[in-house]
């Protein structure tokens, strides 16, 4: 779902005349933050029932520390504003995976839907690392993994994975569509090209509230 919401924003903002070169201006500040959010969620992924064995609460901790640290980045990096939208969606579904000690609950539907695929036989014998088939006892089901999705796979989204979805994309479409050539008029009413500079109020179109790409990025905490 994250792939198709960056590729829907990269193909649209290249449509309306960005560029995806756009993407190599981007300046996070201490992006190893966000790497380190993502290595501890596919830790879980992989590691969470033996993890859950050695320690009971190990994966709430474990929840706990990956989104502070992805909350953390996303107020360092806040001038990107649809991080915003990512973030209230990692709260949504840290909330969810801590009501129910640490572990998504997926619609139990996907059991009927795909009865023989992997990722069910591994919920139904209790093996998805932190992931577990919802029931009678799940809190907050409602912000679970009960939408479905199809896409390349039949998988179920959260509320949550919505808003991250949401967030990319406005992300992506912003930079590529933001970071689009400067046609400005010189002083003999010409137009010219000022390259290596992105569109203000003016040049070829309004970008206000796009997440634009921005060279000199300043670490500074809001």
């Amino acid at each position: 779902m994250m792939l198709e919401s960056t590729l829907l924003g990269l193909g649209i903002g290249m449509l309306r005349g960005g560029r995806a070169k756009a993407l190599l201006y981007i300046r996070f500040c201490h992006a190893w933050l966000l790497l380190l959010a993502f290595l501890i969620e596919r830790l879980l992924s992989s590691y969470g029932d033996w993890i859950s064995r050695q320690w009971p609460y190990a994966l709430s901790v474990a929840v706990i520390a990956q989104y502070s640290i992805l909350m953390i980045f996303i107020v360092l990096n806040a001038r990107y504003r649809s991080m915003w939208l990512i973030g209230a969606g990692g709260l949504l579904n840290a909330a969810v995976m801590l009501a129910n000690g640490g572990r998504m609950p997926v619609n139990e539907a996907l059991v009927r839907i795909a009865p023989q695929s992997i990722t069910t036989l591994d919920l139904m014998a209790g093996e998805a690392g932190n992931y577990v088939l919802a029931d009678a006892a799940t809190r907050l089901r409602f912000l679970g993994d009960m939408i479905p999705i199809w896409n390349f796979t039949r998988s179920f989204a959260s509320i949550g994975d919505l808003f991250i979805a949401l967030g990319m994309f406005l992300f992506v479409y912003g930079a590529v569509y933001g970071g689009r050539p400067a046609y400005l008029p010189d002083s003999n009413g010409r137009i010219l090209y000022i390259k290596g500079q992105w569109p203000a109020n003016g040049g070829s179109g309004r970008t206000e509230g796009l997440d634009r790409p921005d060279r000199s990025a300043s670490c500074t905490m809001i």
